[in-house]
């Protein structure tokens, strides 16, 4: 295998800029515009220890990592898996061939209670050569925090029925009519979830359009097994946009979304995302925020295709109208992500 020489000498791996207050994102952001191209399209291989593994706190790093790449503006592809290597000893050879992206993000984590050092390179695929390399020393302490806050979930079974429910004026009376992806609604059509859990868990879910609106459905709560939960009736009436459904249920979730929220219209901003071209980079940056809560994961995958269903279920409205739905029967270990994408006219 050919030996990449990543780590030149000691002295040289570990000089670099450092932070004393631990402002995370901000460091990351001038640590990406020093080492990667601007607006290149990259693979992130994800971030190892000195014995080549990944870590509770290579993984916390892993997710702020891909958020500078996505301010930054490049085309991101993440690398899952838990693979081990040190950079010492060269990529193993499936990074060179099976990427297709022309540059490779790698990167070392090293240090102690007092001082955390992170060597971040760039790495040219067709000649494997170095094209930039960066160290960051980051306040241990203050590290460690953050690493209490994203302690990740047990890898508990999580199992949700669920139901899309859309109503369509016709004539004065509402008609049900159906939701699937890439499918089209009439604004003025009004949407309505119901679920029911098999744990106790917190649910969070919401609407995001393709111009960066954002509205909540369910707000992140914790909910109850076997207890029917049911939202307000939304009126659709942002017309000609993509609207994309999102609906996450785990153990716990953060509070404090911004850094979601602001990766997700970050995409909007850069144009990468437009009517359904593009609807995956958002999932992409939803698995990532979610990968914190599940330890040896690089990202978790949100789910958009249409699974099992249940037994068709009957549902009495206030006004009469009846209405018959089956299900989704969703499943998932640690996080659940359900997506669906959905235009407005």
């Amino acid at each position: 295998m050919l030996l990449l020489l990543l780590l030149v000498c000691e002295a040289c791996f570990w000089a670099g800029p450092h932070s004393p207050a631990l402002d995370l994102q901000a460091d990351l952001q001038t640590l990406v515009g020093q080492v990667v191209p601007p607006g290149a399209e990259v693979a992130v291989l994800g971030l190892r220890d000195p014995s080549g593994k990944r870590t509770p706190l290579t993984r916390l790093l892993d997710g702020e990592l891909a958020s500078a790449l996505i301010r930054a503006g490049v085309e991101l592809e993440l690398v899952e898996g838990d693979e081990a290597w040190k950079p010492e000893e060269g990529l193993p050879a499936r990074y060179w061939d099976e990427l297709q992206a022309p540059v490779l993000v790698v990167g070392q984590v090293q240090g102690d209670s007092s001082w955390t050092y992170l060597r971040l390179q760039a790495l040219e695929r067709e000649e494997r050569r170095v094209l930039a390399a960066r160290t960051l020393r980051l306040d241990g302490g203050s590290l460690s925090q953050r690493l209490k806050a994203a302690a990740p979930v047990a890898e508990e079974e999580l199992s949700v029925q669920l139901h899309l429910l859309v109503l369509h004026e016709e004539g004065g009376f509402d008609r049900q009519v159906p939701l699937e992806e890439k499918g089209r609604l009439q604004a003025g059509d009004r949407l309505q979830l119901r679920f029911k859990t098999g744990t106790d868990c917190q649910v969070y879910s919401w609407l995001y359009s393709s111009a960066g609106q954002q509205q909540d459905l369910f707000s992140s709560q914790q909910v109850y097994k076997d207890r029917l939960q049911e939202t307000s009736w939304l009126t659709l009436d942002q017309v000609n946009q993509v609207h994309t459904f999102y609906f996450v249920a785990t153990p716990h979730l953060d509070e404090d979304k911004s850094a979601l929220f602001d990766n997700l219209a970050e995409l909007i901003r850069q144009g990468q995302v437009h009517d359904f071209a593009g609807v995956e980079k958002l999932d992409q940056v939803l698995g990532t925020y979610l990968s914190r809560y599940v330890e040896g994961q690089a990202t978790i995958q949100v789910q958009r295709q249409q699974g099992a269903v249940g037994e068709e279920e009957k549902f009495i409205l206030g006004d009469g109208t009846v209405l018959k739905n089956r299900p989704q029967l969703l499943k998932a270990t640690g996080v659940l992500a359900q997506a669906l994408s959905f235009e407005v006219q």
